[in-house]
């Protein structure tokens, strides 16, 4: 359906987590002086409860018990689905989604999005031939509903996708019918009956997707723009900071959108060599990544007027320190400081499909004809 053909086995699992809750009720028969002479399991099976009242209606007591396998198997119970509800008021976001990776494949991850919620109505009958036998019964499962009981279910196991969720299982409504009608030779009919709500979910598909690793949006932070100040010809020269970045030189080339992340960009480090109390000497620890210029700052040391350069390469890293003035008065070794990178600027089509840059920034040319 809709293009997708799946299937959690939910409805199945529901039926067998209710039946495994009733599956295991004994009851003891005493004698006179209280000892057990009696022990047995009652028996459950899913099916109408209508299916059960023909087949005790239909039993002829004068009949030989082994002509009648049904009277000899008294107690026991049945149960059904009586009904599906749509719950509104415990429907989550329908986008939100389970996620996983996929074990084989780290490109890739699986995911389901939200259930959509259902309450779902069982029936369960318990027939029995005399009242003390449904009172057995009936007192090994009402302490136990609160009035309800939550039991933890494994509803999707699509690999490696497992979703395990806490189904609560609510008992709504208990009955007695005693149907004793007619002569006596007549079958007694003794039925307690015991309304369920279950707070069932059921999901849809399991999608597998690439992962994102590039996320390009039309927005960008104008404050890293402070100092343009050119406008297009014919605009106002007082235009915002966003409307003019878009006609900077080389910012654009040829209307191709540049994409700005400061995800990449690291900071540059040295240290210096003094001889003689000047500074002789400036060698790179870390060339970093993100320059279009850099400052460099010598302090400490004991001495003073000591000043270099930097120089930038094609990789916008810092690729020599170049001293200028080796200062005076140095009697140990100073402290070198290059200035923070600035913003990266990377051309749209030098990010690779699987690069990792996070949320980046794409500005579009607003005036193409200009």
């Amino acid at each position: 359906m809709f293009g997708r053909t799946f299937y959690h086995d939910t409805l199945r699992k529901y039926v067998i987590l209710f039946g495994t809750l009733f599956n295991d009720i004994w009851i003891n028969r005493p004698d006179n002086s209280g000892n057990v002479k009696q022990s047995l399991k009652v028996p459950l099976s899913y099916g109408p409860r209508e299916k059960f009242l023909a087949r005790i209606d239909g039993i002829d007591s004068n009949r030989d018990p082994q002509e009648n396998p049904f009277s000899i198997v008294l107690p026991r119970m049945g149960f059904e689905i009586t009904g599906f509800n749509y719950a509104p008021e415990r429907k989550l976001p329908t986008r939100n989604s389970f996620v996983t990776t996929v074990t084989d494949d780290n490109t890739k991850k699986k995911h389901v999005y939200n259930p959509v919620p259902y309450d779902i109505n069982f029936s369960l009958s318990i027939f029995v031939k005399n009242t003390t036998d449904g009172t057995r019964i009936i007192e090994q499962i009402l302490p136990f509903f609160t009035p309800e009981w939550t039991s933890t279910i494994q509803l999707v196991d699509d690999a490696p996708i497992d979703i395990k969720l806490d189904i609560p299982l609510v008992l709504t409504a208990v009955n007695q019918d005693d149907v004793y009608e007619g002569s006596f030779e007549e079958r007694r009919a003794l039925i307690w009956q015991l309304d369920f709500t279950m707070k069932g979910v059921f999901f849809g598909p399991v999608y597998k997707q690439e992962i994102i690793n590039l996320a390009n949006t039309q927005i960008f932070d104008a404050t890293l723009y402070d100092d343009i100040t050119l406008a297009p010809d014919g605009l106002d020269p007082d235009l915002d900071v966003a409307a003019r970045i878009v006609n900077q030189p080389g910012l654009l080339a040829n209307n191709t959108p540049t994409i700005y992340t400061s995800l990449n960009s690291e900071q540059a480090t040295a240290v210096a060599t003094i001889t003689d109390g000047a500074v002789t000497a400036i060698s790179l620890t870390n060339d970093g990544v993100g320059y279009s210029a850099a400052t460099v700052t010598i302090s400490g040391g004991g001495g003073a007027n000591a000043t270099a350069t930097a120089v930038i390469d094609n990789s916008d890293s810092v690729s020599e320190i170049l001293i200028t003035s080796g200062g005076t008065g140095y009697t140990s070794t100073p402290t070198v400081t290059i200035s923070a990178p600035d913003l990266v600027s990377l051309d749209a089509d030098q990010i690779a499909a699987n690069s990792d840059f996070g949320l980046a920034v794409t500005i579009d040319d607003p005036w193409p004809d200009q």
